[in-house]
Formats: structure tokens, C-alpha cells, sequence
């Protein structure tokens, strides 16, 4: 299988979901802040003339008119910084919020929006999943007719519900990433996946049961490169508020050194009880 080096500015991703897994610190999250980076470099005035083009149509028929967007499309539930210079970071959104058709928790996105969702599992497993699950899912069914691109990233799918599993347009398995200098004035980060078309894949597989074998490339051996520093336009150890709610003071405990005397074998048994 060859692989194939990924362009954003020919090969933008529009009316995708796509899912990122892969071990633990394999660079899920990294690649997928480093492709709104990408995109929004390359794609950001298209998604917004997106948006105003759909705004113009709306507001035909409307006395109360929409105001136009003037501001970028890129959304995120972890602070990315799209552009250092000017210091733009992206909006913020759960996944909570991508849901449909509830009025009390439906949030309005323009046309032409890219989601990016780190973690979603664990989004999806703080929260009532079976109220999350419909909203998401219907939205899920639904987000090609608004242009939309959401990414979502995770460790385990099987924690999100199946019928969502089945709308995802893609799979990227993330399996190895790298950092190399050249000379002294860059680091270039690189990124190994393979990009699996789902729902293709799942038609493939269901024809197959019924005695209908068909061949279709359904896989792609991928590599995405960014060539500023990624790890500097996000916080990769957002999770450290976790393990600091409440702390007032950290407590270290000593090893004792077993002596076999009467009083360290009573002493040692009372801090070490057996509960059975």
C-alpha cells in the first residue's frame, strides 16, 4: 500500500465526519488542531463566504435580517491558536452543542463551520449519553446539508453509540508521529495514519454477507506534515485541573524497611491490614 501525503490547500475537508483513534500519546489531538491550523490558512475566507452566501438567501424573505458573519468558523473544545501573529483562537463548542432537534439545547452554527472535539468519549460519558445521543445523532445525519466538517477524537469508538459509529464518513487510525529540526529554525511534526472510508467500507461488508463480493478502495496509508511548532498553539495537559480540584497540600509517604522484630511485624500488619 503507498502512501500518500495529504495537502490541505488541494484536498480540503468539507462534508466530513471523521473520526481520529489511536493509542495514548500517539499525537490524535495534535494532528487534528495542526488540520484547522491547516484549514483555516487555506480555507477560511471559503467557509465564510459560504456562510454569507447562505445568509444572503435566508434574509430574501426575511423583515428581520441576519447580521454577516465577520468573524472565522473554526470551533473547538480546546483552545486552539489558529494564527499566532494576529492572535486568533478558535470558538468554543461541546459536543453537547452539535444536536438537533431539541430547541432548549440546539446551538446555531453558519454554514460552512468545522468542528474540532478532543477526547469526545470522554464528553459523551460525562454527560446523560441516551439525551446526548439523539441530539447528536440527528445532527449527525444531517450536517453534509450545512457544509459542515467535525472531527472528533478518542481512544475508544465503542464507547460512542453505534448508530453514530455508522454516520462517520471516515476513520483516521492514528498509529505514529514524529518531530524532526531542520537545522536550527524549525521543527517539522509528522503524522502516520490510515484513513478508512466507514461508511463505504460498512456497504462493502453488508454486500458481502448476502453473497455479493465487490472490491473497492476503501483504505488509504496517509502522513500529514505541519511545519511550526504545534505543541505551542494548545494546552496538550488541559486535563491537569483534574488532578488538582480540592488539593491543599501534597503528602508523600515513606517505604518502611522491614526489620522482622515483634514490634515492626505488628507495626506492619496494622498500617497494611488484609480486607477481605
Amino acid at each position: 500500500m503507498q502512501t500518500k501525503k495529504w495537502k490541505i490547500k488541494k484536498e480540503p475537508l468539507f462534508n466530513k465526519y471523521i473520526d481520529i483513534i489511536g493509542p495514548q500519546g500517539v499525537g490524535k489531538t495534535s494532528c487534528g488542531v495542526s488540520v484547522l491550523i491547516l484549514d483555516y490558512k487555506y480555507h477560511s475566507k471559503l467557509r465564510t463566504k459560504i456562510a454569507n452566501n447562505f445568509l444572503s438567501l435566508i434574509n430574501a424573505n426575511r423583515v428581520k435580517k441576519i447580521r454577516p458573519i465577520k468573524t472565522h468558523l473554526y470551533f473547538s473544545n480546546v483552545d486552539v491558536i489558529l494564527d499566532k501573529k494576529r492572535n486568533i483562537h478558535t470558538h468554543l463548542v461541546h459536543l453537547e452543542d452539535l444536536s438537533l432537534p431539541d430547541k432548549q439545547k440546539l446551538n446555531y452554527f453558519p454554514k460552512g463551520s468545522i468542528f474540532f472535539v478532543q477526547e469526545a468519549d470522554s464528553e459523551a460519558d460525562s454527560r446523560d449519553w441516551r439525551s446526548l445521543a439523539r441530539g447528536l445523532i440527528e445532527f449527525s445525519k444531517r450536517y453534509r446539508h450545512m457544509q459542515y466538517t467535525v472531527l472528533i477524537d478518542m481512544q475508544l469508538s465503542e464507547n460512542l453509540d453505534k448508530k453514530l459509529r455508522d454516520l462517520l464518513t471516515n476513520i483516521w487510525f492514528m498509529y505514529y508521529s514524529t518531530t524532526k529540526r531542520k537545522f536550527i529554525f524549525w521543527k517539522k511534526q509528522k503524522w502516520w495514519f490510515y484513513d478508512l472510508k466507514n461508511q463505504l467500507n460498512d456497504f462493502i461488508k453488508t454486500l458481502a454477507q448476502i453473497g455479493v463480493n465487490i472490491k473497492l478502495d476503501v483504505l488509504t496509508k496517509r502522513t500529514l506534515e505541519f511545519r511550526p511548532e504545534v505543541f505551542n498553539r494548545y494546552n496538550s495537559f488541559s486535563s491537569d485541573v483534574y488532578f488538582i480540584d480540592g488539593l491543599e497540600e501534597y503528602v508523600f509517604k515513606e517505604h518502611t524497611y522491614m526489620d522482622y522484630s515483634e514490634k515492626a511485624v505488628k507495626e506492619y500488619i496494622e498500617n497494611n491490614p488484609l480486607n477481605y
